[in-house]
This record gives structure tokens, C-alpha cells and sequence, in this order.
């Protein structure tokens, strides 16, 4: 930085550089004139890497997905005014789902605010509850020489707000003045530190008397593991506590320990169906632990909210503090580490010959809905849910799956298997279907791994001009693979559907739209799947573009819904019988 840089230019040089030296090293750009000092920075940084986008919605969730692939806080950055506004989808979700996240927006000044000042909004604040930490930069520069440290002093602490024990997006909103531009730009290498880790991995815990008299006493006890991003030392911990203490193992979609099949036996898939069928009501529990946040399925919810014995123990590990719990069961909160839970309370002389059978009739109930839905699945030409299982089992080592929100991540519940040493993503925190082909660009271009997306036809559609970018950033390890049922059809899961007048003007909302057009239109590739015994070629054709595919699954929603009522009346006889 030399003093003759314009201020602007200075303040930006100080905060990227702190930025990259903690180790925000991806920077998703949208173009904008006040931003340009940032921008510039961000270009003459040897060590930033930085992709350019025209929408600033898909950006954030964009850099959201990087965020959520590696762990590590990527950042957005953006121009004044409304453009700031568009970042609020992507920090609700970063919010909830404790993703770090760093929102770099540039400003006019303070004194322009409140004055009518084109593209002047009040941009401190705006994200309100959804941010960790925020800082408002001034625009001038202090004429004392210790400014330099104090600013970058507080951009560390800032983001390691993003990076702490609850994760999350952080806001850093800069103003400039004119001039942005420096006389001349040379680019610079900087020397670079990791970004702070997270304080207490796989901690000791100390466990109440309460607690340890629950583990031990108990005889009918339930694990649960809803959606976390602990990776493969919380399967193991999970696992080796199921083994330890004879528990079975309920486990959501994006938990990471949903096992393929058989590799696992205590791990309970087909929970939901069971649910529906009406084959778990006989089993009254008196313990639950769970981890991770709330579950895929709501009838899981009421069922361990509703079936807990009088007496007994709802056991809640989360590291973060934070409380997910919507039916106030929770009796026992534990803020700590889940991996040193685990193996704290495997460690506990457990009743394991008295939970035998417990363990034993849960194992029996998922083995038999495994078979019954492989039985409606032969007599199929065509299933959703065959299809979500065919493209899970199809899928290999080490691919991760974006599952979209809506029917999509219901289908991959109730499809019963898990990935093969692959990862599940999503966004649950709010669960919008807005942002979805924006989060799995992200993730794809994090990683080297092959991505798939599984998105609804909605979602699409709400998210169809994040497909500009995958040409532009030539993303060729995406596959997105498309469930077309012609609209909402989710809602026709649902009561509203009794309203028949207007259900389907208001909620369904058919389309009547393909994709052929839209892949087209992006310069994508194009394959259609109407019959399941296609879905395997089209699945090997379409991935490792470049540029990425759309792979277009067609069903009838009628067809769809009838299909999955047959298979739970056919579980819910054969568990009767």
C-alpha cells in the first residue's frame, strides 16, 4: 500500500489482505462501481481466487456452497443498495444452518445516508438477527499510523465471529469515497495463515448423574441423528455407541450416518414409512438421544414427542448451544462436543441383553420395509422414489449429493439407503427451495469430486439464472438431475389438497413446462428420462462435462402419489400380519 492510493483504495487494501492472511481465500464478485477498491484488491491478490457473478442472490448462495463444502468461510462481495438486499436469502440460511459466511458489501458514505443519495440504503443492520458480528468501516482514513493494525484487528475479529463455536455469516460493510482507483495496480503475493479453527473438537465430556443413570437404566432406548456436518468421526462415534449400548439407530438423510445397506445393521432407514403405516406405535421408548438439528421427517418429531414415556429421558447434544426442539421434549440439554459424547457414554456399563430385543424388533420393522419397497419397486416403470433409490445406489464413491428442498429431500428420506462413502448436503436450516443450483455451483467449484444435484422442477425454475454461471465458470463436475412432476406437487401431499377448487390454482401451480428448451437456451446438455430402466445410461452419459448436464426425470404426480399410497398399505399389511 503506498500513501499516495486513495483512501478508499487503502482502507480496501487493508481488509482484503486481512481477509486472505485468515484464510478467506474464494471471493464470489458481483460488479458494481463502489465496490471497485475491493474488487481491485481482491484481483491483485496472488493468493485470493475469485469467480464473477451477474446476480448477486445466486453469488451468495454460491459462495454459501463453497462454505459448505469445505468448512471454511468463502465470501461475497457487492456493490451499494438493493444489491446488498439480495444477500438476505443466502444469510438466513448460513444463519440457521451455522455455515460460515463472509458478506463484503461496499457503501457510500455515512453522511449520505438518510439523504435521498442514489443508491443509498441504511446497509449496517439489515441483516439483522442473521449475522454473527458486523462491522461498518468508515471512509476516511485515520491520520495516526497505527490505523492500518486496528482496522485489521478488527476484520480478525470479525471473522472469527464467522468461524467460532456457532458458526455463521458475518457482515463487513465498507464505505468509500471517490476516487476508487489506485494510479497503478501491480499484482502481490501474500504470505497467509489458517483460519482459526473451531475451539473444542472432540472434547471430553463430563456427563451429569442424570444423565449416566438414563444411559444405564434405560431398556427401550432410541438413538437419533438428524442433520449435522460433523463427517465421518461422528459416523464412527455413532455407530460404535449403537454397538455399545444396543440402541438402534434413526438416522435422517443428511446426518452422514444413514449406511448403505447392510454395513450397519442397527441403522434404522425406513423410519418414516414406518411411521406412516402405523407399525411403530406399539413401541413406546424411554430414552432418546439425539444429535444434529431437527429431522427431515415431522412425523419422527411427534412420534418421539408423543411416545416418550412418562418418565422418560429426551437426551439433547448440540455443541453450539443452540436448542432444536419445537415440541419443548427435550429434557436434558448437552452443549458439547457429539463426537465426545459418544464415546464418553459408550464407555457406560449399558443393559445390553435387555435391550436385545428392542433392538431386535426395530431391525425386523426396517428389514421388512426395505423389502417391501423393493417389491412395489419391480412392478414400476416409473416411481420417483425408484428413481431417487436407482440414483443413490447408481452413484459412486466419494460423489456428493446436493439434495434439493420440498419433495426432493422427502424422497430421499423415504428412499431408505445411503451414499456409498459419499457426502449429503442441503440446505436445512430454512429450507428454501430458493438458492438451490446457486448452493451445488458453489460446492462444485470447491471440489474435484462429481456433484449431483437433486432439485425439484419449481426450485428450478426459481433458480434458473444461476445456469448462466455454469458456463461461465465452466463447471464440468455437476450433474443436475431435475424431477419434473409439472409444479408444487408436494402441496398435493398435503390437507390443501382437500380444497380442491383451489388447490391447484393457488398451490400446485403446473407449469407445463420441460427443460430441453432451458438447457438449450444456457448452452447445456439435455437428457430426458421417462421410463426407469433408462435412468442408468442417462445418469453415465451425463456426468463429467464439460459443461455440466441437466438430466430431466419426467413422472405423472397422480401416478407418484398413488404409488407411494400402495406401498405403505402393502408395509402396513405385511407388519400387521
Amino acid at each position: 500500500m503506498r500513501l499516495s492510493d486513495p483512501p478508499s483504495f487503502q482502507l480496501a487494501d487493508v481488509i482484503v489482505q486481512t481477509l486472505v492472511e485468515l484464510g478467506i481465500r474464494h471471493f464470489c464478485i458481483c460488479p458494481g462501481s463502489r465496490s471497485t477498491p475491493l474488487v481491485l484488491n481482491i484481483w491483485r491478490d496472488e493468493s485470493a481466487s475469485h469467480t464473477v457473478h451477474h446476480d448477486e442472490r445466486s453469488a451468495a448462495f454460491q459462495a454459501l456452497g463453497r462454505s459448505l463444502a469445505t468448512g471454511k468461510a468463502a465470501a461475497v462481495v457487492t456493490t451499494s443498495g438493493t444489491a446488498v438486499a439480495e444477500l438476505l436469502p443466502a444469510t438466513v440460511e448460513a444463519s440457521q444452518s451455522n455455515v460460515p459466511l463472509v458478506l463484503l458489501t461496499a457503501d457510500r458514505p455515512a453522511r449520505l445516508r438518510g439523504t435521498g443519495s442514489n443508491q443509498t440504503i441504511l446497509q449496517p443492520g439489515i441483516f439483522g438477527p442473521y449475522v454473527r458480528a458486523e462491522l461498518d468501516v468508515p471512509a476516511t482514513v485515520p491520520d495516526h499510523g497505527e490505523w492500518q493494525r486496528e482496522l485489521s484487528d478488527q476484520v480478525t475479529r470479525l471473522v472469527q465471529s464467522a468461524s467460532g463455536p456457532r458458526p455463521g455469516p458475518v457482515h463487513l460493510n465498507a464505505q468509500f469515497d471517490k476516487p476508487f482507483e489506485p494510479t497503478d495496480l501491480v499484482r502481490r503475493a501474500t504470505a497467509t495463515c489458517p483460519m482459526p479453527e473451531s475451539p473444542g473438537s472432540h472434547a471430553r465430556i463430563d456427563l451429569s448423574d442424570e444423565i449416566r443413570s438414563a444411559l444405564t437404566q434405560s431398556r427401550r432406548g432410541v438413538i437419533v441423528v438428524g442433520p449435522n456436518r460433523i463427517g465421518p468421526p461422528m459416523l464412527d462415534a455413532v455407530h460404535a455407541l449403537s454397538m455399545s449400548t444396543a440402541m438402534p439407530v434413526v438416522a435422517d438423510p443428511l446426518s452422514g450416518c444413514r449406511f448403505p445397506a447392510g454395513t450397519r445393521c442397527n441403522v434404522v432407514s425406513h423410519c418414516d414409512a414406518l411411521l406412516q403405516a402405523g407399525l411403530l406405535e406399539d413401541l413406546q421408548p424411554d430414552l432418546i438421544v439425539r444429535f444434529g438439528t431437527l429431522p427431515v421427517s415431522t412425523r419422527l418429531i411427534a412420534w418421539w414427542s408423543d411416545r416418550l414415556a412418562d418418565g422418560g429421558t429426551h437426551i439433547y447434544v448440540n455443541d453450539t448451544g443452540e436448542v432444536h426442539d419445537d415440541t419443548t421434549a427435550t429434557t436434558e440439554y448437552v452443549i458439547g462436543d457429539s463426537v465426545g459424547f459418544c464415546h464418553e457414554a459408550g464407555r457406560l456399563q449399558h443393559p445390553v441383553v435387555s435391550r436385545q430385543g428392542w433392538l431386535a424388533r426395530w431391525q425386523e420393522l426396517n428389514a421388512l420395509a426395505e423389502r417391501t419397497v423393493r417389491t412395489c419397486l419391480a412392478a414400476s416403470s416409473l416411481w420417483d422414489l425408484g428413481a431417487v433409490r436407482t440414483l443413490i445406489e447408481w452413484l459412486e464413491p466419494n460423489t456428493i449429493l446436493v439434495a434439493g428442498n420440498s419433495l426432493p429431500i422427502r424422497l430421499l428420506d423415504s428412499a431408505g439407503i445411503g451414499l456409498h462413502n459419499g457426502v449429503m448436503l442441503g440446505n436445512r436450516g430454512a429450507s428454501g427451495i430458493d438458492g438451490l443450483l446457486a448452493t451445488a455451483l458453489g460446492v462444485a467449484g470447491a471440489t474435484s469430486n462429481q456433484v449431483v444435484l437433486l432439485i425439484g422442477d419449481v426450485s428450478m425454475l426459481h433458480d434458473m439464472g444461476s445456469l448462466a454461471e455454469v458456463r461461465r465458470q465452466n463447471i464440468a463436475n455437476l450433474c443436475i438431475v431435475v424431477l419434473n412432476n409439472d409444479g408444487g406437487r408436494i402441496f398435493e401431499r398435503l390437507p390443501v389438497t382437500d380444497l380442491a377448487d383451489v388447490a391447484e390454482q393457488l398451490f400446485v401451480a403446473p407449469h407445463g413446462l420441460d427443460f430441453a428448451g432451458l438447457a438449450s437456451a444456457f448452452g447445456l446438455d439435455h437428457r430426458l428420462v421417462s421410463e426407469l430402466s433408462g435412468l442408468d445410461g442417462a445418469l453415465s452419459d451425463g456426468m463429467g462435462g464439460p459443461p455440466a448436464s441437466i438430466l430431466e426425470i419426467r413422472t405423472s404426480a397422480a401416478d407418484d402419489l398413488a404409488q407411494e399410497r400402495h406401498y405403505i398399505d402393502l408395509l402396513g399389511h405385511a407388519g400387521a400380519s
